[in-house]
């Protein structure tokens, strides 16, 4: 027996502590790593708070219409999302075949002990080198490429259907603009005939107009600042501004599709019946047997027990696979069916929607004709009012007249998103 007081020569082992504090010092800054960032986010986004709330009035701006396009075109966030979904679908139609591209997979197994963590080894460790290739089946491959290019065209026409929209909101922001400058002018008249008497009817009416041009004037702006992608300032339309001219009651469009008018919206509901005929294919090539061919190789580098050894090139194996399952439960012949009734569901609601289009825009001519013959007896005998010098009745027919010109705009505007030629000469 060894007396107490000497000491042993063996070597002491790794304290259960001391890798207790390793481990807990990995892991911890792992765990609070996702409340600090929330807590630098935060401080990032009250900075910006602050510097928005530190900045002096917004000036008050116009803007023609040609460059109010051109601005919308580069700052409005939801066509710039739009877009990214068009370059994301090019990129995936590309991508197609690159999947077929053989890849290597590297592995790295150690295997530690306590006494290895201890003296800063890993202990045995093994160095794998794996490959899977999948031969490209040509129904298959044909497949996805179809499926990745009606996402990328379908993405395009989604593009261009919301550049319309927006386009059409950005004209029906300048046209208001517009009829609030002549109503302010129609309240200049009635005020100045308001003067000397501000108890009368036409006083009333006046502030009465001032009043209504002001909320407009309020939603105006933040409409304007939206489709533009910036509030930086009071955006307002510049007077004059040349708007295109949208008069579909003199000049009908050719509902018949002639001219290649509704030539995107028709191309939509063509693309709606491909990806339905692309669903049908994907689930019939799915029942193909998969065929593979794995490429495996021993541990590239092994260090096992001190000793030390590397892969040569006559240890490498390949070797492949036919994987096919059966479907006696009937699960694959029930989605076909299901699948087959979602189709003829879909296409029948596709038939309802093309007619109520036609119906909509036939009934909508019909009526423009009509509204535009009513919106020019308005202005001539708001003219001839005025020029009587019956100022409250012709402020009278101004309003009526607005609101004939409102629906007037609307026709028009459903009429000139599907007029297909006249964006290719617009901004």
């Amino acid at each position: 027996m060894k007396p107490l007081s000497e000491k042993s020569s063996a070597r002491p082992g790794p304290r259960p502590a001391v890798l207790f504090l390793l481990l807990t010092a990995g892991i911890i800054p792992a765990c609070t790593s996702g409340p600090r960032q929330l807590e630098e986010h935060q401080a990032a986004a009250a900075q910006r708070w602050h510097e928005l709330a530190a900045q002096p009035d917004r000036p008050l701006a116009t803007m023609g219409w040609v460059e109010a396009v051109q601005k919308m075109e580069a700052g409005n966030s939801k066509l710039q999302q739009a877009r990214e979904a068009v370059r994301a679908g090019e990129e995936a139609v590309r991508q197609v075949p690159h999947n077929y591209i053989p890849e290597l997979s590297l592995n790295l197994f150690a295997y530690p002990t306590l006494s290895t963590i201890g003296e800063g080894r890993l202990g045995d460790t093994f160095f794998f080198l794996g490959s899977m290739i999948s031969l490209p089946d040509p129904v298959r491959y044909r497949a996805e490429a179809l499926q990745a290019r009606l996402q990328f065209m379908t993405a395009q026409v989604d593009c261009e259907l919301l550049r319309r929209d927006l386009q059409v909101r950005l004209f029906h922001v300048f046209r208001k603009s517009a009829r609030v400058a002549r109503d302010e002018a129609g309240q200049n008249a009635l005020a100045r005939l308001a003067a000397t008497s501000p108890d009368s009817p036409a006083a009333a009416q006046a502030r009465e107009l001032a009043d209504q041009n002001r909320a407009t004037w309020r939603t105006i702006e933040p409409e304007l600042a939206e489709l533009l992608g910036d509030y930086s300032k009071h955006w307002r339309p510049a007077p004059g501004s040349g708007l295109p001219d949208l008069n579909y009651a003199a000049h009908p469009p050719p509902l018949d599709g002639r001219d290649r008018f509704a030539a995107l919206q028709l191309t939509r509901a063509a693309l709606q019946l491909l990806v339905l005929d692309a669903q049908r294919q994907g689930l019939l090539v799915a029942e193909w047997p998969q065929v593979s061919v794995l490429l495996f190789a021993p541990p590239i580098y092994q260090r096992s027990a001190g000793r030390e050894s590397y892969l040569s090139l006559g240890d490498l194996r390949v070797s492949g696979f036919l994987s096919y399952s059966t479907d006696f439960r009937g699960n694959r012949a029930l989605v076909r069916r299901q699948s087959t009734r979602r189709g003829k569901l879909a296409r029948h609601e596709l038939d309802l929607a093309l007619q109520a289009a036609m119906a909509r825009l036939q009934d909508g001519l019909t009526l423009l004709t009509e509204l535009d013959s009513r919106l020019v007896r308005l202005r001539v005998a708001e003219a001839t009012l005025q020029q009587a010098g019956a100022v409250v009745e012709a402020a009278n027919l101004a309003q009526q007249a607005t609101e004939i010109a409102d629906q007037v705009d609307e026709l028009n505007f459903s009429f000139w998103v599907l007029d297909d030629p006249r964006w290719q000469h617009l901004p």
